[in-house]
């Protein structure tokens, strides 16, 4: 029987570490997995920045992977299937609003 799966993670690497082999194989096994993360994903790294951390979510990746996401802004609370999408939108309405 099919499964739908949400991992809900306050970082973008959180569900990776967490629980990053059973979302892949439940997503091999044909599952629909979701991912929430909870924050902007721009803390966590000692040698970027969050504005480089924001950047690189948002690149496309060459990359396929496994599972679809969602990406719920923090600031608004609009969803994106996309980090792509995400970024821009981020970028466009609310880079003046940080503090």
């Amino acid at each position: 029987m099919r499964k739908t799966v949400l991992s809900v993670a306050a970082h973008g690497d959180d569900a990776e570490f967490m629980a990053g082999g059973t979302l892949a194989k439940l997503a091999a096994e044909g599952h629909d997995v979701y991912l929430a993360i909870a924050t902007e994903n721009d803390r966590g790294s000692f040698r970027l920045s969050g504005q480089e951390l924001r950047a690189l979510s948002a690149a496309p990746s060459d990359n396929s992977t496994a599972y679809e996401y969602i990406i719920i802004c923090p600031m608004c609370k609009s969803p994106f299937t996309s980090a792509k999408a995400y970024g821009e939108h981020f970028n466009k309405e609310h880079a003046n609003e940080q503090n």
